[in-house]
Order: structure tokens, then sequence, then C-alpha cells
């Protein structure tokens, strides 16, 4: 026979543990990491191509774009996001969590190839010419607009461009900034296009003698110029990403197959501890008490 003080302390101790667990779950549980079926996002599958003709998409080729796709996700703050390496020219990127599918795709895919140019096109400068993690936000001090301020490496360098641009006759002084430029693609026309690559296009009328060099404008507003400093920082992809194959899943289908796992797994630990209750009695309340402390 088990003692009345010894089964009141059992059921103190009972208890107890109860008020613990019950104040203490949803604390633990909100950090739960939930995957893509759970938690909604979207999945996609690239093919790897060359930037440029001669290039070759090797081992090497393949690590790096891994590394920068990777340096993208950050700019999109995913947590644990899954990226791998499918073949050999094919990178599957798996994200949970995001709500904007357009500008995530965005992100990932844009090469990110930065490149100063003259009215015809002609190249001055290019992203290696800007210091590593050079971009930032910033804010114009007389009209309060936000802007992106571009460090370049070579203050020199960046003052003889200027001065070059400078000397041309008016309006062709300008220093058009290109994102993603490729061959054939000319100022008349891109500046005319809604979502032109074009991101800053002033007119210079003096050589700069600084190391910043500024996007700013109508289309720059704060979380724009936060995402093309980021990803300018985060560096340019070495090759071109094809889209394939992609797919979304909503989190109302991931909610929905998380509460049938759990109706279906109450409804199975239930049955255990019926059958142990009626077979095993006092051992097997005794049993179902440890369990639940134990999940």
């Amino acid at each position: 026979m088990i003692k009345k003080g010894k089964l009141a302390t059992f059921f103190i101790v009972v208890i107890a543990l109860l008020v613990l667990i019950g104040t203490t779950s949803s604390w633990l549980l909100k950090d739960t990491k939930l995957g893509l079926d759970l938690k909604g996002g979207f999945e996609v599958l690239y093919e790897v191509q060359p930037l440029k003709e001669g290039d070759v998409i090797d081992q090497n080729a393949m690590s790096a774009t891994l590394t920068a796709i990777e340096n993208r996700v950050n700019v999109l703050g995913v947590s644990e996001p899954d990226i791998r390496i499918e073949g050999n020219n094919r990178i599957r990127v798996q994200l949970a969590g995001v709500k904007d599918q357009t500008e995530a795709r965005q992100i990932l895919s844009s090469t990110a190839q930065l490149s100063f140019r003259d009215i015809n096109d002609k190249l001055l400068l290019d992203g290696s010419d800007l210091k590593a993690k050079g971009a930032k936000v910033g804010y114009d001090p007389n009209t309060n607009e936000p802007l992106v301020e571009l460090t370049m490496k070579s203050k020199q360098k960046f003052y003889e461009v200027t001065q070059k641009v400078s000397q041309m006759q008016a309006p062709a002084n300008r220093l058009v900034i290109w994102l993603d430029y490729e061959k054939g693609d000319t100022y008349e026309k891109e500046i005319q296009k809604k979502n032109s690559k074009i991101v800053s296009d002033a007119s210079v009328t003096q050589p700069i003698n600084s190391d910043k060099a500024i996007i700013s404008g109508g289309d720059i507003d704060a979380e724009y110029g936060k995402q093309l400093s980021s990803i300018l920082n985060a560096g340019a992809l070495p090759v071109k990403l094809e889209e394939i194959y992609s797919t979304s899943v909503s989190a109302a289908f991931g909610q929905d197959a998380l509460d049938q796992t759990l109706f279906a797994s109450a409804i199975g630990v239930a049955a255990v501890f019926l059958f142990m209750l009626v077979f095993y009695r006092i051992s097997g309340l005794v049993s179902i008490i440890t369990l639940l402390f134990y999940i």
C-alpha cells in the first residue's frame, strides 16, 4: 500500500511539473524552426549558365555561385534556407517564410553587375572599382531624400573619369550607372523603360574630387536603396541563373497539414495511454505522467 503522505507528495510534484510545463511550453515552441512545407514559402530550381562567352561552368564556378546565392539569401533575412547543388549545373533553393516571392526571385537571380558608362554606352568603371562592402544607404542633407552612396577604391581614378565626362557638351555630360548591362543595351532605349537597368544618369558639370558616387532620384526610396546596397555588397554573381522550375507553398496549406498531423498524433497518444491505464492501472498512470513530462 502506498502511504497517504507519499501519495500526496507525488501528486504535488506532478501538479508543480504540469504548471511548469504549461507556463514554459509556448516560450519554448515559439523559436521552433518550421520548414517550407509548414511555414510556407517557395522553391526554385536554377540552371547555371556562363556569364560571358568562354566561361566554364565547373565545380569551382558552382561553389562560387552557391556562396553568392547564400549572400543574397542573407539580404532577404531568411533563416535556415536550403540551398544545394544538383548535378553539374543546377542549384535548388528552398526559402521558408518569404512573403514577397517576386522580390526574392529578383534578388536571387540578378547578377548585380555594376558599371559606369557615358551616354554612348562606353565602359568607364565597373564593379571591381567599387570598394568591398562600399554601398550604403544615406540621406541627402538638403532634401532628406534617401540615396545610395558608393565608395570607390581609387579616388584618383574616379576623379579622372568624372573629369572626362564633365568636359562633354551638355546634355552628353552624364555619368550613367547601370545594373546588369548586357551587350546590345543602349542608353537611349533603356532610359525610357519603366523598370530600367539604369539606376542613375546624373549630369557631371565638374570633376568629383571624392571617392563617393551617389545614386539618387525618384526611383530611390528607403526600401529600394537598402535592397540595392545590400545586393551590391553581397557581390556580383559570376554566372547567369535561368529559372527552370518553381513552386510555392502557402502558409495556410502548411498550417492545415500541421493541424492534421497534431490531431492524428493526439489520437495515437491517447490510444496508447488508454491501453496502459486499462492493463496496468496505477503503474500505467505513473507511466503516463512520466511520458507526459518527457514529451
